[in-house]
């Protein structure tokens, strides 16, 4: 009679190690946004979700360079009650009598939020009165940065919920693609040498001044955010050069005035 029915033991359920591999860490060119309708794991709602795919510009564990890959966003739990997707999944609009906006705590818009702090104008959104074609193009690097919620995954254990953020911006989608590193070579002489300490020494000073007022250790990640913080008003070509240094574990890594701890990835002043 057992037979008949799927069984509940522990003991001879399967083992799930065959995840999909996600990119971390990552080089990209945005090549499609979109509005759609997802399901949570954990509850069976359904929720809306901006879906960014990714041509991926760099090797990563998993994937080789030129691979795409898709990642739904979500915009909050009570988002489809609120909104319709319109315009062929690129526009959002309120349903009759609405009049809230999406959370700046949903993942679609904190990944919308990394943009705009590294670059990405505002106005262009507003332009294209909020068609999601606007990113398209749009060439960066990403990670997977801790929330500081924790939550049980199935194994029961603590993990932190991470959000995928742009740290930089290459180019954006009306420019021509200048690399950093491609544009310190074409110099060939001594003031790019010259730039390069420049940019080493304002990078260290910022991360003293930075980590100094600290409780104790912080997330390699968190630094750079705050590096880049702390010019993106008033240099904002600046901004991007000293994250792209903290996001360099070479870099930090041999700074006499830092101390990295590789293992946690994290920096406090020594």
């Amino acid at each position: 009679m057992s037979d008949e029915y799927v069984s509940i033991l522990p003991s001879e359920a399967e083992v799930m190690t065959d995840l999909p591999p996600r990119p971390d860490d990552f080089d990209f060119t945005i090549a499609d946004m979109t509005y759609e309708t997802v399901t949570n794991a954990f509850d069976g709602a359904e929720v809306l979700a901006i879906a960014v795919t990714f041509t991926l510009d760099g090797e990563n564990e998993g994937f080789d360079v030129g691979d795409t890959y898709t990642e739904a966003l979500k915009l909050g739990g009570k988002s489809i009650s609120y909104f319709d997707i319109a315009g062929n999944g690129k526009l959002l609009k309120s349903k009759p009598g609405v009049s809230k906006g999406l959370s700046d705590k949903c993942s679609g818009i904190k990944f919308i939020n990394s943009l705009v702090q590294h670059g990405f104008p505002e106005v262009k959104i507003s332009e294209k009165k909020m068609h999601l074609d606007v990113f398209v193009g749009t060439k960066g690097h990403a990670l997977r940065v801790g929330t500081g919620f924790e939550y049980n995954n199935k194994q029961g254990d603590k993990v932190e919920a991470k959000a995928l953020l742009v740290t930089d911006i290459y180019s954006l989608p009306w420019e021509d693609a200048k690399p950093a590193k491609a544009a310190a070579k074409a110099k060939g002489n001594g003031a790019a040498a010259k730039e390069t300490e420049d940019v080493d020494s304002l990078a260290e000073l910022t991360l003293v001044d930075i980590l100094s007022v600290q409780d104790g250790p912080i997330a390699r990640v968190r630094a750079g955010v705050l590096v880049s913080q702390a010019f993106a008003k008033t240099d904002p070509n600046m901004a991007k050069a000293l994250s792209r240094k903290v996001a360099d574990k070479s870099f930090v890594g041999g700074l006499n005035s830092v101390v990295y701890d590789a293992t946690k990835d994290t920096l406090v002043v020594a």
